[in-house]
């Protein structure tokens, strides 16, 4: 069976070229073929692209879809479909879930979950623990090795310095660090207890986690990956001076990579037009995430290292709470929020304002660098003998983000239902760049309008 999706234009990160893509039903790429005008290929399915923009699928690696254990928040199922919605194909699921995923077994069951109810390709990290972390070269199921510096949701923190350097060394598969000093945030936390007692300010998150939190870990990190030639892919960099300390450290360790989130790229903390109100006092735990949202400096900056490469991947750190949960003070309000489904059309938003960041370059950030980084040979671009995964968008359409369809339509105007199971998102009301109209995974259309 053949599947040809005719009249695109095809996107890749030296452009953009007119043209029309041929699948077979194994789910590969058997040829592309560049050309103003269609030609007279004959195949089982055809799909008309209409002029659209036809981009590789988006590979997120970095998510947390909740299965198992905490499925009242998302789950494989919901989070994948939301996921589709987006243009993602490929997600890399983190390990703090209930139970953690940190044995041979518990590898095993995600895998077999993922197969029976994702829509599109899943794959899972090994978590690091003082048990598993002179042996994680026997995991050849794992995508990666994720090792927590700093406590965050699931508290798989791992402290002894000498199981730590047992992680950089092994060669087998990736690390990816989450890079926070829980000493340092520790004290700035005693600190808000004592000023503000249980009425902490959300606009103290970066304070507490703060930016020199961020700074000695991702230091340390670097170091050690220095030190011992060690892949290393430090996730969601939010500050200036990690943006800094990771060019420098490449030039003594190529294998050193780096991850942002839509997050800090889309917010800051910075004032509203409304006065003197920031982010935090306007969606307080809605925002609330590890690390921290930081300032606009930093957001500029991210997005600098974006385009520039030294920022290799853009990720979301999708990781959906109940509003129940988030409508707490903030010591009991979880850290997360869920972005997926909107992560490629907030990059296309941030771009009209970013000349640099061509859609070549989101491409590249979003799908080349994360199957190069994870050894995904046959992912991140539209090429012969590549698997045939797609996103088909409208780059001329405009979305808001809404949680049901409007009985009134307004003017010109798309709208984006949210799908995730938690049913909210922080960039509810906005308008986006950019509408989904089809995604395939293995040459089969797995979301459509």
């Amino acid at each position: 069976m053949m599947i040809l999706i005719k009249n695109v234009r095809i996107v890749s990160p030296d452009g953009i070229h007119r043209g029309q893509v041929l699948a077979d039903g194994n789910g590969f790429i058997t040829d592309v073929i560049y050309a103003r005008q269609p030609s007279d290929i004959e195949a089982d399915t055809v799909y008309d692209g209409r002029g659209m923009l036809l981009m590789p699928g988006i590979i997120d690696t970095h998510v947390h879809f909740r299965d198992p254990g905490l499925t009242h928040k998302g789950d494989i199922f919901t989070e994948s479909r939301a996921a589709a919605a987006g243009g993602v194909t490929t997600v890399f699921d983190m390990p703090n879930t209930l139970p953690p995923t940190v044995t041979e077994k518990d590898l095993d069951d995600k895998i077999r979950e993922a197969a029976e109810k994702s829509c599109i390709r899943c794959g899972f990290f090994i978590g690091a623990t003082e048990e598993n972390a002179g042996r994680l070269n026997g995991f050849p199921n794992a995508c990666g090795i994720k090792l927590f510096l700093g406590s965050t949701t699931g508290n798989m923190v791992l402290e002894r310095q000498e199981s730590i350097e047992k992680v950089f060394r092994q060669r087998e598969h990736v690390v990816v660090v989450h890079c926070e000093d829980d000493g340092i945030i520790s004290e700035n936390m005693h600190k808000a207890v004592e000023k503000y007692g249980d009425d902490i300010p959300f606009r103290m998150h970066p304070y507490i986690r703060s930016r020199e939190a961020c700074i000695k870990s991702t230091g340390y990190a670097l170091d050690l990956a220095v030190k011992y030639g060690t892949r290393l892919h430090i996730a969601h960099v939010s500050t200036a001076e990690e943006v800094k300390m990771i060019a420098r450290a490449k030039r003594h360790n190529p294998d050193i990579t780096a991850e942002t989130s839509v997050n800090y790229l889309w917010f800051d903390d910075s004032a509203l037009d409304s006065g003197n109100e920031n982010i935090y006092d306007i969606k307080k735990a809605f925002v609330k995430c590890n690390p921290a949202i930081k300032t606009a400096k930093d957001r500029k900056a991210l997005l600098k290292a974006v385009t520039d490469g030294t920022i290799d991947t853009i990720a979301t750190d999708h990781a959906p709470h109940l509003e129940s949960e988030k409508d707490r003070p903030y010591a009991k309000a979880p850290s997360g929020m869920p972005s997926i489904q909107h992560s490629l059309q907030m990059m296309l938003s941030i771009s009209e304002n970013v000349p640099e960041l061509t859609v070549g370059r989101i491409v590249d950030s979003m799908c080349g660098r994360p199957a190069e980084i994870f050894s995904l040979h046959d992912r991140g671009r539209i090429a012969k003998g590549f698997r045939a995964d797609f996103v088909l968008m409208d780059p001329d359409r405009y979305v808001r983000v809404v949680r049901q369809l409007p009985q009134i339509p307004e003017n010109d105007l798309g709208y984006s239902v949210i799908a995730y199971k938690c049913g909210w998102s922080p960039i509810e009301g906005e308008i986006l760049r950019g509408e989904i109209l089809a995604t395939f995974v293995g040459g089969k259309q797995v979301y459509g309008k």
